[in-house]
């Protein structure tokens, strides 16, 4: 395999704020020193947090949003709906099980492209409209909730030996603690504790609460289907 190391870049992590710098070469060149980069659609930061990605993504959302305005104009509701649910939704929704915003900040930033695509999509754009009645006539859910599902989801495939990640890899381990109630969660996971916000906003922490809230009638479903059809009459 051959490097092109003109596009090799390194960057550095750390919990230390003042740490001793290398150099590192490849091919015979010194690496640039990067603090964010991005590596198969999504932007690493070197502070692991994840509003440098958040501002990208919703960036790119209203440039297509903008896209479908200007040539979708005089379109059907039900055709601009599909335009933004095929084009500017599901570039929101890449890989947002890893990066799922839990600050307000960024989660806003989001929700604020899809309330603008309801606006549109019925050409109602009065300070009178109500955008959460329109979202609820086009039975567009939030995009939190959106993501909340998806990254159950996979803990779901995950648990179930469903995809090629052994729960020990991503710090999963079912409690052996007994549970009371008819329908409490008999699949919960242990609780690990976490000592920085990196860590406790990743997808194996935060995504362990939320499964541990669910009842046994959903995280004991037969299939991935029916765990997300139960889940999503649940949340």
């Amino acid at each position: 395999m051959v490097f092109n190391a003109s596009k090799c870049h390194m960057m550095h992590i750390s919990r230390l704020s003042s740490s001793e710098q290398y150099m590192y070469q490849l091919c015979d060149v010194v690496l640039s020193s990067v603090t964010s980069e991005k590596y198969l659609g999504v932007y690493l930061n070197h502070d692991l947090q994840w509003s440098h990605h958040n501002d990208q993504v919703a960036a790119k959302a209203s440039r297509k949003l903008d896209f479908s305005k200007r040539n979708l104009r005089g379109a059907p509701v039900d055709c601009k709906k599909l335009a933004y649910v095929t084009l500017v939704r599901s570039g929101m929704e890449y890989t947002s099980i890893m990066w799922d915003p839990y600050t307000k900040r960024d989660s806003d930033k989001l929700e604020k492209t899809q309330r603008c695509a309801a606006m549109w999509i019925f050409s109602s754009y009065s300070w009178k409209t109500s955008v959460t009645t329109l979202l609820q006539q086009l039975q567009l859910e939030s995009l939190t909730q959106r993501c909340r599902v998806q990254r159950l989801a996979f803990m779901y495939k995950i648990l179930n030996d469903q995809v090629a990640v052994p729960p020990a890899s991503v710090d999963l381990q079912l409690s052996s603690r007994p549970t009371r109630g008819i329908d409490a969660n008999k699949q919960k996971l242990v609780t690990v504790r976490s000592f920085t916000e990196q860590y406790r906003q990743s997808f194996s922490i935060r995504t362990a609460k939320d499964w541990n809230s669910l009842p046994q009638s959903v995280v004991a479903a037969d299939s991935s289907a029916q765990f997300k059809s139960q889940l999503v009459r649940h949340v």
